[in-house]
């Protein structure tokens, strides 16, 4: 709604604006010639352009930030596997030094009952 009536006020404004700007304009581009072309025409004319390669620069921003963000997330998904693969192995190993250590524990019982 406060959409709608913010494109109202401005049809509004820039209405009153081409009733006090209707004097013709020549504008010159290289070999042509254009002549006789209202203010307000040319006015709108460079608002409109200047709109439209805002918005192909915007867009061509957008597609970089996707693509940068994306091959982040992908580092992102990678390390993360990365580290659940270590954990595993540290808790691998760890239960590895416990049988070892149990084993040695085991011996040292052995050679102690041994010597007695």
């Amino acid at each position: 709604m406060t959409g709608l009536l913010i494109i109202i006020l401005f049809g509004i404004g820039f209405a009153y604006f081409a009733t006090q700007n209707t004097s013709g304009v020549t504008i010159y581009a290289d070999s042509y010639v254009f002549s006789d072309i209202p203010l307000y025409v040319v006015i709108l004319g460079s608002l409109l352009l200047g709109i439209l390669l805002a918005s192909i620069i915007s867009v061509v921003n957008s597609l970089s930030t996707y693509f940068i963000l994306r091959k982040k997330e992908n580092t992102v998904k990678e390390l993360k596997r990365t580290v659940a693969e270590l954990i595993k192995r540290v808790h691998l190993l760890e239960l590895e030094g416990e049988k070892r250590k149990e084993g040695n524990n085991q011996k040292e019982l052995d050679e102690s009952r041994d010597t007695l």
